[in-house]
């Protein structure tokens, strides 16, 4: 595998259930098959071990699953969010959770980037929502069970508009169903 050496780089190690190893240099993601560019006589475990020996960068530990483009994929949550299944990296600066409801097992998660273009990642897990605040130790606001409107929020953000004025600016009724409250 030849990758191109840049300052930040970052290793996602295969397993015996995974078969491709990445390696991401800030810019592509570089793949490596233990099941097709390992010798042939060693075993599946020694395979492994000898793919993710050549993976360079800092070791990629936090993973979440969900969806961001098709099917549910491993999500890597360090300065950037790595999926390299999709090819997808993310420079978070703001964080949503929405659909999170009591009656549904997963909630998506609206990143805003660095550039203030929004993505969904759908399908996570409620399990994961930990892991997600201990990766992101800054405010995330949480939303009901209706999609939040991610165009405007990135628009609004961008202006420097802060979370309180977002959410003053949604509104809610006193009134309605708690599920449906922000």
């Amino acid at each position: 595998m030849q990758v191109a050496i840049t300052e930040t780089m970052y290793a996602i190690p295969c397993t015996e259930t995974i078969e491709h190893g990445y390696v991401f240099n800030g810019k592509r993601f570089y793949s490596m098959s233990w099941l097709r560019e390992a010798p042939k006589e060693l075993t599946d475990q020694q395979k492994v071990a000898h793919v993710n020996n050549q993976l360079t960068g800092k070791r990629c530990k936090r993973c979440i699953t969900g969806r961001v483009k098709k099917g549910l994929v491993e999500i890597y949550l360090e300065d950037v969010i790595l999926v390299p299944e999709n090819g997808v990296h993310i420079q978070p600066k703001h964080l949503f959770i929405q659909r999170w409801v009591p009656q549904t097992r997963t909630f998506d998660l609206v990143v805003i980037d660095d550039e203030y273009q929004p993505h969904v990642i759908s399908a996570i897990s409620k399990r994961d929502v930990d892991v997600i605040q201990a990766w992101h130790r800054e405010d995330i606001f949480c939303g009901g069970a209706d999609p939040l409107p991610v165009k405007a929020l990135a628009k609004e953000l961008q202006k420097g508009v802060t979370y309180e004025e977002i959410c003053d600016q949604l509104g809610f009724d006193s009134d309605s169903d708690s599920d449906w409250v922000p």
